[in-house]
């Protein structure tokens, strides 16, 4: 009765944390700060003395910074920077002016005050040698042009109201490949340019994309990137195309090739709406949140898939890495020199290069063309088999040769002194340990998204992309990855018990 009650008790201090901290989360997710800019924006030259967000790796991230007069904030998504524009963090922000469309600025109580003074020339990104296929694209763009089909689909886009019936589905464009797959990476999840709904990527570039798929008859596969990924995902050939609104500079041509322009955008400084009524209560902001997040569109489905991946990749690199971290012990613990030379140089290479570093120089270096989620799997192992290593060495040194010079005088042979000695002893001094390397390891999987893999946090990013909601998909991870990680601790305690049983 006695542990019962505990165990009652210890369940409901959990349940406890996870209503305060659903409480704590959702008040902040309501309380939107309707701070004012000071006066109206009008030109460039009134940005003086204000503090201006930019998303970082910009055209105009470059273009800001230059000016002494102007405080540049980079923040990483232009969701973001409404976030930020909202709280009162920043005066203004820019980002692309057809991206910041009519529905999101109503619904985040933000304006136009004024484009940018320049257009800038957009067009699909190429690797540098990959002349042919840049020349059937300038060819494709360039009927599309001469037809008006190109000025017909920039309409239909950048016009519409309603973004979720507009363009054509994945289904309607679907042909058999006769050749390789075109792949297409996008760094956009915005409507117009690229967004998702659930499985089926539409926009006005994704349009384009599918069409020239069609036009070569090959099939096209569109997965997400980070901007920053651009140069390394095509020069490493992980995909044959990048798109995303990506601006045509002189620098970004050094480096790769870009097929011909086709169209140009204007960026667009953002600021409150002092007349915007976006104030509502708390019942009806977490029923509006609940139903804009999981519901439309089965956004749910963001979630679910994300959670697949996170647990997949979980669960394997702890396998392959506590497999891997055994080989590493019995060479740290060989008689030859050189496999303990090996094990620890191991050791201190992957100690000292960080995660998300790892996971680049693999995919886009060395395991060029692998599958990404592979390639994470090997990654998250690599740095696990250390931790594992070190913690088996540990806490088999705690126990002390004199147990096992004990069960040796009791006729025991060094298998059987291990196991029924030695090894349920340091087992349980590296339960606690291993607990804590198996936690982190669930949430070090958040950084996957770099390599176009579409985890947890990644979904809660495309969420965010579809509803400019900063709090809600974030509360609903933490979540997530809360519970994760409890049951994660109990799946290790009763694999704990059950090994001591046999």
């Amino acid at each position: 009765m006695e542990v019962s009650f505990k165990r009652v008790m210890q369940n409901k201090h959990i349940f406890i944390f996870v209503i305060t901290l659903l409480c704590v989360l959702l008040i902040c997710a309501c309380n939107h700060n309707n701070t004012q800019s000071a006066d109206a924006l009008q030109s460039e030259t009134d940005l003086s003395g204000r503090v201006v967000g930019v998303v970082s790796g910009t055209s105009y991230e470059i273009e800001l910074t230059q000016r002494k007069d102007v405080k540049v904030v980079r923040l990483p998504t232009a969701i973001d920077c409404i976030v930020a524009l909202k709280k009162g963090r920043i005066d203004a922000f820019v980002y692309d002016e057809p991206s910041i469309n009519n529905e999101i600025r109503r619904k985040n109580g933000i304006k136009l005050a004024f484009k940018t003074s320049k257009s800038y020339p957009c067009g699909f990104a190429f690797r540098k040698e990959d002349y042919a296929l840049v020349a059937q694209f300038n060819k494709f763009i360039s009927g599309m042009k001469a037809s008006g089909e190109l000025q017909e689909i920039q309409d239909k886009w950048f016009n519409a109201h309603h973004y979720d019936s507009v363009g054509m589905t994945t289904d309607e464009y679907h042909i058999e490949t006769r050749g390789k797959l075109l792949r297409v990476g996008t760094s956009q999840t915005i409507a117009p340019i690229s967004f998702c709904v659930g499985k089926d990527w539409r926009g006005f570039e994704v349009e384009i994309a599918k069409r020239f798929g069609r036009y070569l008859g090959r099939s096209v596969e569109i997965s997400l990137y980070d901007f920053a990924a651009l140069a390394p995902a095509l020069q490493s050939n992980a995909i044959d195309i990048f798109m995303g609104g990506v601006f045509i500079t002189e620098e970004r041509e050094k480096v790769l090739t870009f097929g011909d322009s086709h169209f140009s955008c204007y960026g667009g400084f953002f600021v409150i709406d002092e007349n915007a009524q976006v104030n509502e209560g708390f019942r009806k902001s977490i029923k509006r949140s609940f139903n804009n997040n999981l519901l439309v569109e089965n956004r749910w489905e963001f979630l679910a898939r994300g959670l697949w991946v996170t647990i997949r990749i979980t669960l394997f690199s702890i396998f392959f890495g506590t497999l891997l971290g055994v080989g590493l012990y019995l060479m740290r613990k060989s008689r030859y020199r050189w496999l303990n030379s090996i094990a620890n140089g191991y050791a201190i290479v992957l100690r000292g290069i960080p995660m998300v570093v790892l996971l680049m120089i693999l995919f886009y270096v060395i395991f060029t063309g692998f599958n990404a989620l592979m390639v994470s799997i090997i990654a998250f192992s690599m740095t696990f088999a250390c931790f594992a290593s070190s913690m088996m060495n540990t806490s088999i040194q705690a126990v002390g040769n004199g147990q096992k010079e004990a069960g040796i005088a009791l006729g025991f042979t060094r298998w059987q002194t291990f196991r029924y000695i030695i090894g349920p002893q340091a087992l349980k001094k590296a339960l606690p340990h291993f607990k804590s390397e198996a936690v982190s390891l669930i949430k070090n999987t958040s950084i996957v998204g770099y390599i176009a893999i579409q985890d947890l946090t990644r979904a809660s990013d495309m969420i965010r992309s579809r509803t400019f909601e900063a709090f809600f998909p974030l509360l609903l991870i933490t979540l997530v990855y809360f519970i994760l990680a409890w049951l994660m601790s109990k799946l290790l305690d009763y694999l704990f018990k059950l090994g001591t049983k046999i």
